[in-house]
Formats: structure tokens, sequence, C-alpha cells
């Protein structure tokens, strides 16, 4: 019943803030994308907050107090669910990141299509040609300029059972050299349990969805510093996850969900 009850709550809030942003856009189109950078943190806070209440879900972000993280960067992390974006956004309040989403996922969707428009996000076809991808990436990275931070998941699609999939150069590569950026690599885990609707309907309930940074590298300067950030990413998240499945296995749950950053 809970489960029923929060999609039916995001619904409905996803469809308030959709007329409430067209609105907004109306009467004031140049100042716009920070509003709705500012309203989207609030946003993905509010519905972590109902998610952890009414369904028992242990949202969890972590960050090592020694490691300071950039004001511009290149965020590369592994990719289990399409709710792995909100996670993100959730994570780093005090950073504005850029995605590249699927070409669907901008039109006819409640909120989150006229969010990504106005938010400028990388708009993939993924039935369309390389060169429209690279255009694509290279706009994305270009926002860095303005105080974004681009995301990139290696993988190139999100894992349907958690576990991690190859890691593709291309996408970073062509970031990093359009604008050279340091690298924070992230580990994720537990959003392969409601990657789609079954899932959201049979699991929708006492998981752990959690965030972690892992590391900071400096800008890189040829591609085999590309190459081997990459390939430290790959084994830190791999590392990471084993960990975290690892504990699940040996510690209960609290009986209560909860979302907190343990800074």
């Amino acid at each position: 019943m809970n489960t029923i009850f929060l999609a039916l709550l995001t619904l409905t809030i996803f469809v308030f803030w959709d007329i409430l942003i067209r609105i907004k856009y109306i009467f004031s189109r140049k100042s716009i994308e920070k509003w709705v950078d500012i309203q989207f943190h609030r946003i993905c806070n509010l519905l972590f907050s109902f998610t952890a209440f009414l369904v028992n879900v242990h949202i969890h972000f972590e960050r090592p107090k020694e490691l300071a993280l950039p004001e511009t960067f290149l965020l590369v992390a592994n990719h289990q669910s399409i709710q792995d974006i909100p996670l993100l956004i959730w994570s780093f309040p005090n950073h504005e990141l850029r995605f590249c989403a699927k070409d669907s996922l901008f039109r006819r969707v409640p909120m989150v299509s006229i969010m990504l428009r106005i938010q400028q996000h990388g708009r993939i076809d993924r039935h369309g040609n390389a060169a429209d991808t690279l255009k694509t990436l290279e706009r994305v990275a270009l926002k860095s300029k303005n105080g974004y931070c681009p995301v990139v998941f290696p993988e190139g699609t999100r894992s349907r059972d958690g576990n991690l999939g190859p890691f593709h150069l291309g996408a970073v590569r062509k970031m990093l050299s359009t604008n050279t950026l340091p690298v924070v690599t992230a580990a994720i885990e537990g959003g392969w349990r409601v990657g789609d609707v079954k899932g959201l309907i049979e699991n929708m309930k006492d998981f752990n969805y959690q965030v972690k940074i892992l590391r900071v590298h400096e800008a890189p300067e040829t591609k085999k510093e590309i190459r081997d950030i990459l390939d430290k990413a790959y084994e830190d998240i791999e590392k990471q996850l084993s960990a975290w499945r690892e504990e699940e296995r040996k510690v209960p749950k609290t009986s209560k969900g909860h979302h907190y950053k343990p800074y």
C-alpha cells in the first residue's frame, strides 16, 4: 500500500512541478536554468525523504573527509538505474551536474522532460549517428566552463543485475579533450533493484541505495593518463561494490528507512 501511495505522490509532485516550471518559463526565461537547478535539488531531497519514510529505503551518501572536491570536475560513476540521476543530484547539493540522457526522457515525461531541456543536459539519440553524439558530449563538457560538472557513466548503459560492466573510454576521452578537468569517481549501489517497472513494484522497499565518492584525480594531460584513471575507477568501484554487498550480508539494516549524508 505504501508503495502505491509513494507512486501516486511522486506522480503528483511531477505533474505539479511540470506545470509550475512551464509557467515560470513564460515569465522568466533568462533566469530559468538557475531557478530550476535550485528547485531540482529541493525536489530530489523531498522525494528521497518520502521514499525513506514510506518504503523503508536506506539512502546514504558518503565522502571521505580527506577528499576535497574541486569547484568543477568530471564525475565518473557506475550506472544501475534511471534513479541514479536524482540520487547523484541529491548527493552533490553544492554542485550542478549535467548528464547525457537518452532522447525519450526529453519527451512526454512530466517534470523530467522540461527540466532536462531547460538545464541543457545532453540529448543522446541511440539511433542517431556518432558525429551527433560527439557534438553532444562536447557541448556538455563545455558547460563546465560555466561552473557545471559533467557526468559520464562509462558502462554506456545501466546494469540490469548490479554487476559492473566494462568501461568504454570514448565519452570520457571526448569530454576531457574538449575541456581538461579533474576527475571524481563514485560508486552507486542499489538502483538495479528498482531499475524497471517490475523492480519498482517488487523491490521498492527495505533495501540500501547508496553512493560514495572514492577518489579525486588531477586533470589528466595525455590519453594514457585518461586510460589509467578509467582503469583505476573500474578497480575502485568494483572493490566498493563488493565491500557493500559483503557488509549487507553481515549487518542487518535498521528497522526504519532513512537518508543521510555522512561528511
